[in-house]
């Protein structure tokens, strides 16, 4: 008998369960009339995927995949999830017209990868100081007079 070594059995096991996921996906899809597609042949687009943010995309376990106007395509692993179905309702809300795809886990996480390169937003720089409420209390406690506010500085 041959000698297997471990790496290639357990990158062997990886494929063969990868490839049962993306079975039942499909499954999933015939079924629910849906497209299928596999995330990891499929391109993903860094300015789709800040559509959703990161936590509500993975509760839902969907992620929007391509945006072109406001046409975009949705990557789901079940459109029947409640969770899901309030992303769809959502995004309809801000006028998106949808094409939802079934996908399987580990597709969804490859698309939920791409979060890792979405930059947070930054707030608008508007020549405004903003001081809390809080803050100027303090302030005005400390600076009583004009020899504490040149100590200050």
């Amino acid at each position: 008998m041959p000698y297997i070594k471990q790496e290639d059995l357990k990158t062997k096991l990886e494929k063969l369960h990868r490839e049962g996921e993306e079975r039942a996906a499909e499954r999933l899809a015939q079924k629910l009339g849906y497209e299928y597609k596999d995330l990891a042949k499929t391109p993903i687009a860094l300015d789709a995927v800040r559509i959703i943010p990161e936590g509500e995309a993975r509760s839902a376990m969907a992620a929007v995949i391509q945006v072109a106007s406001k046409k975009a395509a949705l990557a789901v692993l079940n459109p029947e999830f409640a969770a899901t179905k309030k992303i769809i309702e959502d995004l309809k809300a801000k006028n998106y017209e949808l094409k939802i795809f079934v996908v399987s886990t580990s597709g969804l996480n490859v698309a939920f990868d791409f979060y890792k390169f979405v930059k947070p937003e930054s707030e608008v720089i508007t020549g405004k100081v903003m001081i809390t409420k809080a803050r100027l209390e303090e302030l005005r406690g400390r600076l009583t007079n004009l020899a504490s506010v040149k100590h200050e500085f």
